[in-house]
């Protein structure tokens, strides 16, 4: 399972160094993996890829203080987008 979170942030680099101080706190809510795209005409704005090993962890985690605090370090503006999606 797979979520993908849409945000846009105030500065990318300083996002980048948020993102990565949270890779334990990921793992340990249950992300087995992380994947960032951003937008070339855009580059403070991105698509995260999310792999979960299950959806419940998935939601329990993007609702999870942790995550609003991730959030607002990173400088995101306004809320992410999420989706969860499964490959087929």
């Amino acid at each position: 399972m797979n979520s993908i979170v849409h945000i846009t942030v105030e500065d990318f680099d300083s996002w980048k160094v948020a993102f990565d101080s949270m890779d334990q706190v990921r793992k340990t809510g249950g992300v087995l993996s992380a994947k960032v795209y951003r937008n070339e005409d855009n580059p403070n704005e991105l698509f995260l890829i999310l792999e979960w090993s299950d959806g419940e962890k998935a939601r329990n985690f993007h609702g999870s203080d942790a995550f609003k605090q991730a959030l607002q370090r990173g400088g995101v503006i306004g809320s992410p987008d999420i989706s969860y999606v499964d490959q087929v």
